[in-house]
């Protein structure tokens, strides 16, 4: 038996790696809906060490009596997420004994030594009714896990937010989606007030604040306005959270606010670039698989705690370009001092090769 392919992959500060991996082999069942399908499990550990299995299809399903892994990569847009102490958490979904349609989804927390069942669709949920479909799990520093159950939003214990409730600037919650969390939970949100809008919010001390709307002022650009916002959320350890977006002018450019509302501007479409010509379509999603997990839970690293974000451009001399901005001038948990300004860029530019 050997790995035949990978899903989604995630590395860690400390290199370790967090896997979802489909497997070849005499002994491997990989015929969808089979009743002893095998073919995909996730592994994590130290590479030089040798990865360990957290879960395989067909296994026993931890805290499922009678129940079985079906699969772990049908369910949502994350299904796996990894910190910086080794700890995983991932949904599955769940066949036999006396699983059905209303209660086949779970999400587990765990590391190399095992695993426990954070929540299960079907269960009690915290502030009344039951667990739906559950997916989008993110795990933080402290092993706290959130997650989606259909409509809502949890943090463990806590029922964060539902579709229907009210947002914090008004109108009321019209969709969830890609709760990030570090050492505070963010998540993207549309809200129906006046036609519907897109939203990053978070949570600080049990209540959930608004942290840039559509409609709202874009700092650095003489006035325009936020008109499309693009990335997914993703936050760092300081509370800040880097997004693409469109202003009312039609340009697209980067951004990165903090909690309490407070934004720079990093890149803007037509403006200077630090390799020389101007910066041509700042992509929407920066690295849109990246931007599907928290910086903590080891997704491709374009977004670190001191505030720097790598991202992708084209140019207007049709070349492309990586680049890299410096630490922003907003408030943080943390002092950094590394000699930089509030937009200064580092960049590498490229039609054929890199060139500094």
């Amino acid at each position: 038996m050997t790995f035949d392919s990978t899903g989604d992959a995630r590395v860690n500060i400390v290199a370790q790696v967090a896997v979802l991996a489909y497997l070849s082999g005499a002994t491997v069942d990989c015929v969808s809906g089979s009743p002893t399908y095998n073919c995909e499990g996730i592994w994590a550990g130290d590479p030089s060490a040798g990865l360990i299995k957290i879960a395989r299809a067909g296994d026993p399903a931890v805290n499922a009596p009678g129940a079985t892994y079906a699969d772990f990569g049908t369910v949502g847009n994350n299904r796996l997420a990894f910190n910086s102490y080794g700890q995983i958490a991932f949904v599955a979904r769940l066949t036999g004994g006396t699983v059905d349609s209303g209660n086949d989804t779970a999400i587990y927390r765990g590391q190399t030594g095992g695993i426990a069942m954070v929540a299960r669709e079907g269960d009690d949920a915290p502030g009344g009714g039951i667990y739906d479909e559950l997916s989008e799990p993110s795990i933080g520093r402290n092993g706290e896990v959130a997650f989606l159950a259909g409509s809502k939003l949890y943090l463990e214990g806590v029922r964060v937010a539902a579709v229907g409730d009210p947002a914090p600037r008004g109108g009321t919650f019209y969709s969830l989606s890609f709760p990030a969390i570090d050492d505070s939970l963010v998540f993207r949100a549309e809200v129906s007030d006046a036609g519907f809008l897109d939203t990053y919010v978070t949570l600080i001390g049990g209540e959930l604040v608004e942290i840039v709307r559509e409609g709202d002022s874009a700092p650095n650009t003489d006035g325009q306005s936020f008109t499309a916002l693009y990335s997914n959320a993703v936050v760092n350890r300081c509370g800040q959270i880097p997004f693409t977006a469109q202003i009312s002018n039609g340009l697209k450019g980067l951004w990165i606010f903090h909690a309490d509302g407070t934004g720079v501007l990093v890149a803007l479409q037509g403006q200077p670039s630090p390799a020389g010509p101007n910066y041509g379509t700042v992509f929407g999603y920066l690295s849109d698989r990246a931007a599907r997990t928290n910086l903590c839970d080891g997704g491709s690293r374009y977004f670190n705690d001191a505030g720097q974000v790598v991202f992708r451009t084209s140019l207007s001399d049709g070349s492309t370009g990586l680049f890299r901005s410096a630490t922003p001038d907003l408030p943080s948990s943390f002092i950094f001092a590394d000699g930089f300004e509030s937009g200064d860029t580092s960049a590498w530019s490229s039609s054929e090769e890199l060139r500094p």
